[in-house]
């Protein structure tokens, strides 16, 4: 996928692109499905409270990764630009 300003303007779609690109990564699946494994292995020692407890913060820390993508997209779409543009006479 293409970067453009087009796509940096929507965080649906900017989203989406950086999921494209993390998915085809071997490494990051192989994370993933450590996770998922020892995510299921907490579950089956924790109460619902402690459950529901981990799984917000779960979710604030994918957030926090997801915004801080998007925004390390932009920085470096903003830094090319600026690099391209620098260098036509």
């Amino acid at each position: 996928m293409r970067i453009t300003p087009d796509l940096l303007a929507d965080d649906v779609r900017l989203g989406e692109a950086i999921d494209e690109v993390m998915l085809t990564d071997r490494a990051l699946r192989r994370l993933h499905g450590q996770i998922v494994r020892r995510q299921r292995a907490l579950r089956a020692v924790v109460n619902d409270d402690q459950w529901r407890l981990y799984m917000l913060i779960e979710e604030l820390f994918n957030d926090r990764w997801a915004l801080g993508l998007a925004l390390v997209a932009k920085a470096l779409y903003e830094a090319g630009t600026r690099v391209r543009r620098s260098r036509r006479p």
